[in-house]
């Protein structure tokens, strides 16, 4: 559909991979086409959380676990709230609690090397003009 196509297109210039709220879509032809995205597996829309009464509080965590040959791998930092409090627990003993043990380690990530110097000043959001870039790819 010529909607979703125009959905599809402005959802990757402004947004990315990043969450966003129909609302903010600019035209309503994008917003028409949202379903049909959702329906062929290009988008995944968030539940909305709510509770029984309108004044309760929400809180959704979430965490990136990596299943590696060696056991599962935490890759974000453990979230301690402790204004937060659930009837909701992960069982202990568990392979989901031991990952999500706030005593895991968390492997930084290493700068890559090799990367091209840009010479003059890089602006954000423009194509740089008169710049080379040079590489070395022996």
């Amino acid at each position: 559909m010529k909607a979703s196509r125009a959905a599809f297109n402005e959802i990757g210039e402004r947004f990315s991979v990043f969450p966003f709220s129909i609302r903010s879509l600019r035209s309503t032809l994008s917003r028409l086409g949202v379903p049909e995205l959702v329906n062929r597996g290009l988008l995944t829309p968030y539940a909305t959380l709510r509770t029984p009464r309108p004044t309760e509080p929400v809180a959704h965590f979430k965490a990136t676990i990596l299943l590696t040959p060696q056991g599962p791998l935490r890759i974000t930092l453990p979230q301690s709230m402790p204004f937060v409090h659930s009837k909701y627990t992960v069982v202990e003993g568990t392979t989901a609690a031991a990952a999500l043990a706030p005593q895991n380690e968390v492997r930084a990530v290493k700068e890559p090397k090799g990367l091209p110097d840009i010479a003059g000043e890089v602006v954000f959001g423009r194509k740089p003009v008169d710049v080379e870039v040079t590489m070395d790819l022996s």
